[in-house]
C-alpha cells in the first residue's frame, strides 16, 4: 500500500489590519452593550418602588416626633404609630453611602456602602444632635413623596414661622448645599439669604 506523502500545510494569511480593527470594534461594541444592558437591567430590577396605595398622606403641616438622621440631609420621623423617611427640601448634605454595583459574568450585585467622607459624617452627627428629643412639624411642598416614597418637607423645630428651619439651619452652619428649588418656593429667599445670596 502505497504511502501517503505529507504535505506542508499551507500558511494562512493573516487578516489585513482594516478587518482586524473592525473584527477587534465589533467585539468591544457588542460586549460594552451586553455589560451596560445587563447593569442596567440589575439597578431598575433592583429599585423598589413603594406602592402607593400603601402610602399614607398627611395633612399640609404634620407634627411629628424625630427618631434619627440618616444622613446629613434625611431624618427619620414618628407621625402617629408611621415611621416615615424624610428627605429636607432644598438642601443637599455630602452623602454617606453610595450603591456599588459589582458584576461577575451575568450576575450583578448591588449593595450600598459607607463613603467615608468625613463631611458627610460630620453633617449627620450635627443634625442629629441639633434634633435630638425634638418635636417637629413637617411642612410639605406642592408634592409630598418623591418617587421612591421618601417625604419630602420643610422640617421645623416647633411651630412652622415660630421656631427654626432646620433646612436653612443646615445651609447657615455650611452643613449642606443649596439645591434647585421649583419656582414660588414658598422659602426661596430665605433659603438663597441662608445659602449666602448664590442663587
Amino acid at each position: 500500500m502505497p504511502r501517503k506523502l505529507k504535505t506542508a500545510a499551507k500558511p494562512r494569511r493573516p487578516l489585513p489590519l482594516p478587518a482586524l480593527v473592525a473584527l477587534w470594534l465589533l467585539i468591544f461594541v457588542a460586549t460594552t452593550y451586553a455589560l451596560t444592558s445587563a447593569y442596567h437591567g440589575a439597578l431598575h430590577s433592583r429599585i423598589v418602588k413603594p406602592k402607593e396605595s400603601a402610602l399614607a398622606v398627611y395633612p399640609a403641616q404634620t407634627p411629628a416626633r424625630f427618631v434619627r438622621a440618616v444622613d446629613g440631609d434625611t431624618v427619620r420621623v414618628l407621625i402617629g404609630e408611621n415611621e416615615e423617611r424624610v428627605q429636607l427640601l432644598g438642601v443637599d448634605a455630602p452623602e454617606m453611602f453610595r450603591r456599588q454595583i459589582t458584576t461577575e459574568g451575568e450576575s450583578v450585585q448591588s449593595e450600598w456602602q459607607e463613603t467615608g467622607d468625613l463631611a458627610a459624617t460630620f453633617a449627620m452627627q450635627q443634625l442629629e444632635a441639633a434634633l435630638a428629643g425634638k418635636q417637629l412639624t413637617l411642612e410639605f411642598g406642592e408634592s409630598q413623596r418623591d418617587q421612591y416614597g421618601r417625604l419630602q418637607a420643610w422640617v421645623w423645630i416647633g411651630e412652622p414661622g415660630k421656631g427654626a428651619l432646620v433646612n436653612e439651619w443646615l445651609l447657615q452652619h455650611g452643613l449642606a448645599k443649596l439645591t434647585s428649588l421649583p419656582k414660588g418656593s414658598k422659602y426661596a429667599e430665605r433659603m438663597k439669604a441662608a445659602d449666602g445670596g448664590v442663587s
